[in-house]
């Protein structure tokens, strides 16, 4: 934490990440750090009410009165680059792989899941042109769109990377560029929409290996797998001419791809079909749970929707949705850093009870936003960490392996209307 104050109030820092020169305080009590902690510590509310408070905690005040007007936060944010947050974020996720023993694995491996959701964006022009709108028939468009993507630790909670463009962009384009990130001791899980050689060869080139669910039919070699009715077996994987094109243009091996095929019945009746890289004769049932593990990325997802409000934007410019995207990007895997440490201890604290119990996520992202201004402005920043830590590790919820309930495929309607916020 001490690592990432210093560099938000490094004087190279906000150089780098202000979009225009002058500075902050030359007209306004609004420095960066300002900005960068109201953006950072999540505006769910009124502009107005987020300012306000944020001053009168800044100055130990018992009222909050207006200092400074939504119209002056609105102008000097237009200042301020989203760029700062992504990179605060990469030195966090860095810095915890490298120096945090908390951090669970897979018989060595990390496993990360990618995968990508649509997000409903404020109406206006900016935004229109920047993201492109929802085309519900030709011609006929519907509200403005985006596509976010992620490539999620589903042990740990940490959001490796995440990336938000135009809906009208494939997933796996934006899954080949989460892949700067993946390396050696790397597992990657992707459900059905990330399937192809290219892909598989992109993963394989970092040194990383895959677990992949496909259709049925999404190949020859599947196909043949599938009417086998082997549980296991090992198929070569053939590229197309589209494929050797893509896979030219990225500079990859075009050889056919030897892969593991994993035949799991659910039980619901249907079959699933898993590729993965991992060779070795191993249990149908472990590559089951391995694969069931995906499911941590969804559950990122639904945290990050419902709790974080990832759809509740403060702004109507485009720099404004990536601002918010990425301080809740930052903010969860904050949260999730800064709980690492706790969850042996609610293990050990537990033990004697009948259920598992897991540190209550909601509770604990918002634990982390109250302490938002002190985390980044205040000072005994370890007594805080400290202090913050124990009441995490107090908001417990028991844990239910094996529950599942049907998807609802009912779209809902926008819950975040910019102009009746919550006060």
């Amino acid at each position: 934490m001490r690592i990432l104050r210093r560099r938000l109030h490094s004087d190279t820092f906000r150089a780098a990440h202000r979009s225009r020169p002058q500075d902050f305080t030359r007209r306004s009590p609004l420095s960066f750090t300002h900005i960068f902690t109201i953006i950072g510590k999540m505006i769910l509310g009124s502009i107005q009410r987020e300012v306000d408070d944020f001053f009168k905690e800044l100055f130990g005040r018992r009222v909050s009165r207006t200092k400074v007007t939504a119209a002056a936060f609105s102008k000097a944010r237009k200042k301020f680059k989203h760029s700062a947050f992504v990179t605060l974020n990469r030195e966090a996720v860095d810095h915890t792989y490298a120096n945090s023993p908390q951090l669970e694995d897979f018989a060595g491996m990390r496993l990360m899941a990618i995968d990508g959701s649509k997000v409903n964006l404020p109406e206006s022009e900016d935004i229109r042109a920047q993201f492109g709108p929802l085309v519900k028939k030709p011609g006929q468009e519907g509200r403005p769109l985006a596509l976010v993507s992620q490539c999620y630790d589903v042990q740990n909670g940490i959001i490796v990377d995440a990336r938000i463009a135009s809906a009208s962009i494939g997933e796996r384009e934006l899954a080949l560029e989460h892949l700067e990130f993946v390396g050696e001791d790397d597992l990657l899980l992707t459900d059905r929409g990330y399937h192809g050689y290219c892909f598989y060869r992109s993963i394989l080139n970092t040194g990383a290996d895959f677990c992949c669910r496909v259709t049925l039919t999404s190949c020859k070699a599947v196909e043949e797998f599938v009417a086998s009715g082997k549980e296991q077996d090992i198929i070569t994987l053939k590229p197309t001419g589209e494929a050797i094109k893509e896979c030219r243009q990225l500079k990859l091996d075009t050889s056919p791809l030897r892969v593991h095929a994993v035949r799991i019945e659910l039980s619901s009746g249907e079959t699933e079909v898993l590729l993965t890289s991992l060779v070795e004769e191993l249990s149908t049932d472990l590559f089951a749970n391995l694969y069931a593990m995906r499911w941590g990325c969804e559950e990122g997802y639904k945290h990050q929707k419902s709790a974080a409000e990832m759809e509740n934007f403060s702004g109507r410019s485009a720099e404004a949705v990536r601002q918010d995207f990425y301080a809740r990007v930052f903010i969860v895997n904050l949260t999730a850093i800064l709980a690492l440490p706790v969850h042996e201890q609610v293990k050990e604290r537990t033990a004697h009870r009948q259920l598992d119990y897991e540190v209550n996520w909601t509770s604990a992202l918002s634990k982390v936003r109250s302490c938002g201004i002190q985390l980044f402005l205040g000072d005994d920043i370890e007594d805080l960490i400290t202090e913050l830590q124990l009441a995490i590790g107090e908001g417990l919820t028991e844990r239910r392996p094996g529950r599942s309930f049907p998807r609802k495929k009912t779209p809902t309607k926008h819950r975040h209307v910019m102009n009746r916020k919550r006060i």
